[in-house]
C-alpha cells in the first residue's frame, strides 16, 4: 500500500505498507466468512514528513456476511499502535453489478487517551478481474472540529 497526501501540517508519501490476508473459514449460513489480516509499515520508506525508525503493525480479524447477491455486511476488530489501540469497523456494501459497487462505513479507534469516530462512503469499479479503482469521501464524527477526507486508490490482485 502506498499512501500519499496531506494531513494537518504533514504531506508526502506515508510509510510503505505490506499486507497479508489469510482466509480462516468461508461463510456458512449465519456464520460469517472470517479472515486474518496483518499490516506492517516501514517508517524508513516514506517521504521526509513521515519518515521514522519505527515499523508499526496492525492485526485484525475480518468478518463478512453476504446477505444476498447485492448486499454484504463486513465488520472487523483489531489492534494497532503496538497493541495500544482497539480498532473496529462496520461496512455495508451494495453491488450494483459485477463491476460497480458502493459502500458506507463506520470506523473507530479506541485508546486510553482519546477515541476517534469516522464515517465514509465510496464507489469501487472493477476494470478487470485483477484491477480495481476506488474513491471515497468521509468525515470524523462526534467531535467539535470535524475533519473531512477523501481517498482515491487502486488495487491489483497478484
Amino acid at each position: 500500500m502506498i499512501d500519499a497526501g496531506k494531513e494537518n501540517h504533514l504531506q508526502g508519501l506515508q510509510p510503505l505498507t505490506f499486507s497479508i490476508k489469510q482466509k480462516i473459514v468461508e461463510q456458512k449460513k449465519l456464520l460469517p466468512a472470517i479472515s486474518f489480516v496483518g499490516y506492517i509499515s516501514f517508517g524508513q520508506l516514506a517521504s521526509k514528513d513521515y519518515t521514522s525508525s519505527e515499523n508499526p503493525y496492525m492485526l485484525k480479524l475480518a468478518f463478512e456476511n453476504e446477505i444476498n447477491h447485492q448486499f454484504s455486511l463486513g465488520y472487523n476488530i483489531g489492534t494497532s499502535n503496538y497493541m495500544k489501540d482497539l480498532d473496529v469497523t462496520l461496512n455495508l456494501g451494495f453491488a450494483a453489478n459485477k463491476k460497480l459497487s458502493t459502500f458506507i462505513e463506520y470506523f473507530s479507534t479506541f485508546n486510553k487517551q482519546t477515541n476517534s469516530h469516522n464515517i465514509d462512503a465510496g464507489i469501487l469499479y472493477l476494470i478487470n478481474n485483477n484491477f480495481q479503482i476506488d474513491v471515497a469521501l468521509g468525515t470524523s464524527i462526534f467531535t467539535k472540529n470535524n475533519q473531512y477526507f477523501g481517498t482515491f486508490g487502486f488495487s491489483y490482485l497478484f
